[in-house]
C-alpha cells in the first residue's frame, strides 16, 4: 500500500496536468459567415452528411503562414446533399488546435469527438487552396450537430441543455438551438 501511494504521488508530481480539462481560448480571427438562415446553410454547403468522426486527428498549430487547425477524417454514414457515398472517408479541417493544455478555437466551435456521429454541413476548399480536396465545416459551430442520445432523447427540452451538452462554447446560442431542431426535423425525422 505504501508503494502504491508513493507511485500515485510521483505521478501527480511529475504530470500535474493529467486529468485536467483543457482551457478553451478564442483566436481573434475574422469570421466569414456564409449562412444567415438555416435555408442559407443548406444552400451554401457543398455536402450535408451524417458521419462518424474517426480516431487519429492531426493537430496543426498556428504558424505565420497558416492559422492553427485540426485535420479530421470522417466516415460517411449517409448523404443528404452532395456526391459522396456511405463508407467513403473524407478529410475536413476543424477550426481549432491544441497547444499543451489550451484549445484555441474560432468562434463558438468546439472539437468534434472521435467515434461520435454528427450531421455536418461542409464546404469544399477551392482548387488553389493549401487544403484542396478537403472540406471545412460551414460556419463553424452552425455546421456541426451532435447526434448523441443525451441530446436526441431531450429534444423537447433542448433549451434547457447546456452549451457543453450541445458541444458549443460560450456565445449566445439561441440561433444554434433553433437550427439544431430544424436539422433533426429534416435529417433525422424518426427521432
Amino acid at each position: 500500500m505504501k508503494k502504491c501511494m508513493v507511485l500515485i504521488c510521483l505521478v501527480v508530481f511529475l504530470f500535474p496536468g493529467c486529468g485536467k480539462e483543457p482551457i478553451i481560448r478564442q483566436n481573434d480571427s475574422d469570421l466569414l459567415i456564409l449562412a444567415h438562415s438555416f435555408s442559407d446553410l443548406i444552400d451554401v454547403s457543398d455536402l450535408i452528411i451524417k458521419a462518424k468522426v474517426l480516431p487519429g486527428k492531426k493537430n496543426v498549430p498556428d504558424t505565420e503562414e497558416v492559422g492553427g487547425h485540426t485535420i479530421t477524417k470522417l466516415q460517411v454514414l449517409e448523404t443528404f446533399k452532395g456526391d459522396v457515398v456511405p463508407d467513403e472517408i473524407l478529410t475536413i479541417t476543424e477550426e481549432y488546435y491544441q497547444d499543451k493544455d489550451v484549445i484555441w478555437t474560432v468562434g463558438n466551435y468546439l472539437p468534434a469527438n472521435e467515434n461520435q456521429e454528427y450531421i455536418f454541413f461542409l464546404t469544399k476548399y477551392g482548387a488553389n487552396s493549401n487544403w484542396s480536396g478537403m472540406y471545412f465545416v460551414t460556419d463553424l459551430a452552425r455546421g456541426k450537430y451532435s447526434l448523441k442520445s443525451s441530446i436526441l432523447d431531450n429534444l423537447d427540452t433542448l433549451d434547457s441543455l447546456s452549451n457543453s451538452d450541445l458541444e458549443i462554447w460560450i456565445e449566445p446560442d439561441d440561433e444554434y438551438r433553433e437550427w439544431y431542431k430544424q436539422v433533426i426535423e429534416k435529417y433525422c425525422p424518426n427521432n
